[in-house]
Formats: structure tokens, C-alpha cells, sequence
């Protein structure tokens, strides 16, 4: 299964596509899947494509996320030791 094999594409476009439901419920599914799908990036040292994402997927929710999104920003300063980073 993609999710095992830390794969979140699946579940990010099926988020996109519900996301109008997904708001409706409050629900942070999207956001969550954006986040894996950076740090896995991030972990596989592909920053140039972490960081368009967070630009064109995380900042739409920077008002609700801030902190969360300022820590996965913070991360790429610990690639080479993500796991044991403070921001991970």
C-alpha cells in the first residue's frame, strides 16, 4: 500500500478533491497529508520541491497552522539528522 510505504499522493488527491466536505467537518486531513508529503521531501533532500510546496500548498493554511508550519519550515535546517531534530 502506497500509505505504508509512506506514499500520501493518494490521500492528497483524494483530500483536494473533497476538500469542500473536508471543511465543512473541520477537518485537518489535507493539511496533515501536505505536511508528511513535505517531510518526506524534505527527508529525501529534494528541498527545492519542499519548499514550492509549502508555498503553494501549506501557506493557504498559515492562519491555522502557524506554528506547526514555522517548525516544518525550521526542519530543513536538520536535514542531514531530521529524525532527531526538535521540528520533525
Amino acid at each position: 500500500m502506497d500509505l505504508e510505504n509512506g506514499n500520501v499522493t493518494a490521500v492528497i488527491n483524494w483530500a483536494e478533491l473533497h476538500s469542500d466536505e473536508l471543511h465543512n467537518i473541520d477537518s485537518d486531513l489535507l493539511f496533515q497529508s501536505y505536511k508528511l508529503h513535505f517531510l518526506r521531501l524534505v527527508k529525501e533532500k529534494r528541498l527545492k520541491q519542499a519548499i514550492n510546496l509549502a508555498r503553494e500548498k501549506l501557506a493557504n493554511n498559515v492562519n491555522n497552522n502557524t506554528d506547526e508550519i514555522s517548525r516544518l519550515m525550521t526542519s530543513m535546517l536538520y536535514i542531514d539528522n531530521l529524525q532527531d531534530s526538535p521540528y520533525s
